[in-house]
């Protein structure tokens, strides 16, 4: 398991970065037509005034805090959590690409090490590994139908490198 430690590094990376604004027109994957209905389309009728805690982003990420945090048991009565999102729970990068959740962890590793020393970008790699076990692990805490619904499981894949510079970059 990585250590919460990380948090730290991970924090001024993110400040540091401009997240753009969501794309006006995205791609539909046929997979996820139709949406699925009470679920990607779910939404308060107003936005609440305040809230325990606020995400902001609806994919794989986002869902995963929300439902990791009202699964909590809080003595004070639950959590009041509110998502903010562009567009449906889980349709941008998650539903676009099937939900994959591969690392690719020489791409990963070789982005980390322009930012921070070999040592950490290895820390951060390997807490980005980890998020594969951690959401398969969520899944099959699931009753069987959520199980079913999520389909997550963990399988064997292979990359191709069709230009002799990919290659370099991936084997550094």
């Amino acid at each position: 398991m990585v250590q919460s430690c990380l948090i730290p590094l991970f924090v001024p990376l993110a400040l540091g970065q401009d997240p753009g604004l969501p794309n006006a027109n995205p791609s539909m994957s046929y997979w996820q037509m139709p949406p699925l209905e009470g679920v990607t389309d779910h939404q308060s009728v107003e936005l609440p005034k305040d809230a325990d805690i606020v995400i902001v982003g609806s994919g794989m990420s986002g869902t995963s805090i929300a439902w990791y945090l009202l699964k909590q048991n809080n003595s004070t009565g639950p959590l009041r959590v509110a998502m903010l999102g562009a567009r449906q729970a889980c349709s941008s990068a998650p539903g676009r690409n099937g939900g994959h959740i591969r690392p690719s962890s020489y791409a990963e590793n070789a982005g980390a090490k322009e930012a921070v020393a070999q040592d950490e970008a290895a820390k951060i790699t390997r807490l980005r590994s980890a998020h594969v076990d951690g959401l398969v692990s969520a899944a099959n805490s699931l009753p069987e139908e959520g199980r079913q619904a999520a389909e997550a499981r963990v399988v064997d894949s292979i990359d191709a490198f069709f230009d002799g510079t990919q290659w370099k970059t991936a084997v550094q």
